[in-house]
């Protein structure tokens, strides 16, 4: 008897650590580019109808802070995730994670824009004049996980020009899109990031103070958020998940309005981890970069550091190339 029933438990724990074993529920982990209480408000209505799909309880959670998301994927306590580009390389390389869809927009479209606001009086005229004074203005990052917010005008703006965005501007806060758009028209801040889609938003929840805002840069396209989920999930649960994703906004007005209401979006299409290269290529850029304007480190160190972070970018590239594990 006591044969069978350590037989009994190695069989499940063997199930349970390969996915084969029936999860009686799972979590939905949301970036909240805005506030959890908008953003979770807002899935709930598509978190539902997840439940049905798979036949099993649908829990959500969200949060400003991303790395909370990735933590919860690597912890197990989130198995599906809505996140930015940036945050979405962490969940592949340390969350056990994998890009399954692609959120698409209302209008079609596959991508986005970061933006640099100010508002409409500002005495900045232009970027130029931002990068050659910013001793004079008070400036609004974005979360260091975000994609728009933080990466790509850390790489195209900053980087490029040499400059530490830290150390470059009379006061700096790091904060999400919401806060820094507010801070901006309601002059808190010179000016901040920002990025297309949240500013679309903008435009229709604080109509007036987006009158405020005039645009300094906008980069190249972006694509756009992508979903994840744990690769020890069961195959079956996968597909379901998949199907579930790739056919909501085709079953009526309803699902329609939901889309909307996220991200004004349209549904959801297929994509992988591929889409993410790009972004990891930047990071490994300012983080180069980062590194030989640090003058604190020696420069008998920084090669040395320098092949680190090429040899840790080199293993996430490697994760990337993966292919989906079903």
């Amino acid at each position: 008897m006591k044969l069978y029933q350590k037989t009994l438990a190695t069989l499940i724990a063997g199930l349970m650590a390969s996915g084969l074993a029936q999860a009686e529920e799972l979590t939905l982990g949301l970036i909240a580019p805005t506030t959890v209480q908008e953003t979770t408000d807002n899935w709930k209505p598509l978190a539902v109808e997840l439940e049905k799909a798979l036949g099993m309880k649908v829990n959500l959670v969200a949060s400003t802070n991303y790395s909370d998301i990735v933590q919860g994927m690597k912890d197990n306590k989130i198995q599906i995730a809505w996140l930015s580009s940036k945050v979405a390389i962490d969940a592949v390389s340390v969350g056990n994670a994998t890009v399954f869809a692609q959120v698409v927009k209302a209008d079609g479209s596959l991508g986005y824009r970061s933006l640099i606001i100010t508002q409409q009086n500002s005495p900045i005229k232009s970027l130029e004049d931002l990068l050659a004074n910013g001793k004079k203005y008070a400036f609004g990052h974005g979360d260091p996980k975000s994609t728009s917010g933080y990466l790509i005008p850390s790489y195209y703006v900053f980087s490029r020009n040499n400059i530490d965005a830290s150390k470059h501007f009379k006061s700096i806060v790091y904060q999400n899109h919401q806060k820094n758009f507010l801070a901006v028209a309601e002059g808190k801040l010179d000016a901040s990031t920002n990025n297309t889609e949240d500013m679309d938003t903008f435009k229709t929840e604080f109509a007036d103070k987006y009158k405020n805002i005039r645009i300094l840069w906008e980069s190249d396209l972006i694509p756009n958020d992508p979903m994840l989920f744990r690769n020890d999930l069961q195959s079956s649960t996968k597909a379901k998940i998949k199907q579930f994703f790739f056919s909501y906004g085709k079953g009526g007005a309803e699902q329609r309005k939901v889309l909307l209401n996220i991200r004004d979006l349209s549904g959801f299409k297929s994509s992988s981890n591929s889409q993410l290269m790009r972004i990891a290529d930047l990071q490994m850029f300012q983080e180069h970069q980062k590194l030989m304007l640090d003058e604190s480190v020696p420069a008998t160190e920084k090669t040395a550091r320098y092949e680190e972070i090429s040899k840790k970018f080199g293993r996430i590239t490697r994760m990337l190339e993966v292919k989906e594990k079903n």
